[in-house]
């Protein structure tokens, strides 16, 4: 019975001290937080800043940073676009492709899919799975033929 009690409290105080971090790691000064990229891109307009991103990170701009301030994955773009680990098949098959072509370190040349432009960096590559970072610019949808 005391066994299952430390180990209660043990996951209590592991929690705690998860939630004590995020928390503080979220109200950090030293890292404000960076607005949400509102833009509302049409075809055009999405395309030509995604080549003017590509073209900072080819002059040594930080993928984070811009992924930071760009990027309108509101899951990724806190983490400067970190999507962690994945096996293959869990993105669109267009990412999947990009991704296998890439050696880690490596980001790809803007392209598109059903969500909008993307650059993608792969960081690491291990059995059977990848992990990446990526920027991406959505596009406005037409109301009229979207499908719910």
């Amino acid at each position: 019975m005391k066994a299952h009690a430390f180990v209660v409290n043990l996951a209590f105080v592991v929690a705690a001290s998860f939630f004590t971090v995020s928390v503080a790691r979220a109200q950090s000064p030293s890292q404000p937080a960076v607005p949400l990229n509102k833009t509302v891109y049409t075809e055009k307009t999405a395309k030509q800043e995604i080549k003017q991103l590509y073209k900072r990170l080819k002059a040594g701009e930080s993928f984070e940073g811009l992924a930071q301030q760009y990027s309108q994955d509101v899951g990724s773009r806190e983490h400067g676009g970190d999507l962690g680990w994945a096996k293959p098949r869990v993105y669109v098959p267009p990412v999947d492709k990009v991704l296998a072509r890439l050696k880690p370190g490596q980001y790809s040349k803007p392209f598109k899919t059903v969500f909008g432009y993307h650059i993608f960096q792969l960081v690491d590559r291990r059995e059977n799975e990848s992990w990446s970072k990526h920027i991406v610019l959505s596009l406005k949808r037409d109301t009229k033929t979207a499908q719910l």
